[in-house]
């Protein structure tokens, strides 16, 4: 639109540069996120890459950033043998650290960030025990890299949707809130023992609030081929294709 084309563009152009190892160096340029073949607005910044590699940036495609202790005391996990019992141990480290959720997401995520990640998937641990903490913490977090880094948030109900009363609703505050991208689950047959009532939730609640979906899936026999079939059936029920995701 002619609206569009009046609004100012920020450009950069790397110089000299190798794409993916390339042996002549070319000059790349970026007009607002994208690489352009067109020639560069007036006053685009210049970088030189003095020849070289250049390659796309890192994308760190599911992380748990509210979990970490990152720049503060070593934390030992004792020996645990189900996810109950690493669930257990998180609400223990949660309720151990002097620092909010923000303060050491954002050291963690700030880390990456200088290492070339400019992406990001972050889930957020929403449950009776944490309330909103986690998945508030990542915001802050996001925000302060909002320059840096692209991050989405899944709102991920690690205590199980079901098995945990309370967190059904916690979701649903997540979801309304506009803070998550995504709305997790955690595998239903054989860690929340509700596999309808589990994505009929998750899913009813991508659909009424335009979120995405990123399920936690961790069975390889026929209760994970079973899963898998009930997120399909959905998916394609509610036309989510493309904004659903089956992790791990």
């Amino acid at each position: 639109s002619a609206d569009e084309r009046k609004r100012p563009r920020k450009a950069v152009v790397f110089r000299n540069v190798r794409p993916f190892g390339a042996l002549r160096p070319v000059d790349l340029t970026v007009v607002d996120g994208r690489i352009s073949d067109r020639p560069a607005p007036g006053g685009a910044h210049v970088i030189d890459g003095g020849g070289r590699i250049a390659l796309p940036s890192l994308v760190d495609a599911h992380i748990h950033p509210d979990k970490t202790s990152w720049g503060g005391s070593w934390v030992s996990r004792r020996p645990a043998d189900t996810i109950a019992d690493y669930v257990a141990q998180d609400v223990e480290l949660f309720a151990s650290q002097s620092r909010s959720v923000g303060e050491r997401a954002y050291g963690l995520m700030a880390h990456a960030v200088t290492r070339g990640t400019r992406a990001m998937r972050a889930h957020a641990d929403v449950a009776p025990a944490y309330g909103l903490a986690g998945l508030e913490g990542l915001a802050a977090a996001r925000e302060r890299l909002a320059h840096a880094l692209d991050v989405q948030i899944v709102a991920f109900p690690q205590h199980g949707v079901v098995r945990t009363p309370g967190t059904a609703a916690l979701l649903e505050r997540a979801a309304r809130s506009g803070v998550a991208d995504f709305i997790g689950g955690i595998d239903p047959i054989s860690f929340d023992r509700a596999l309808k009532e589990q994505l009929d939730l998750v899913f009813g609640l991508a659909d009424r609030y335009g979120v995405g979906v990123d399920i936690h899936l961790h069975d390889t026999d026929d209760k994970g081929v079973t899963v898998l079939r009930g997120i399909i059936e959905r998916t394609r029920a509610l036309s989510l294709q493309g904004r659903v995701t089956v992790s791990h």
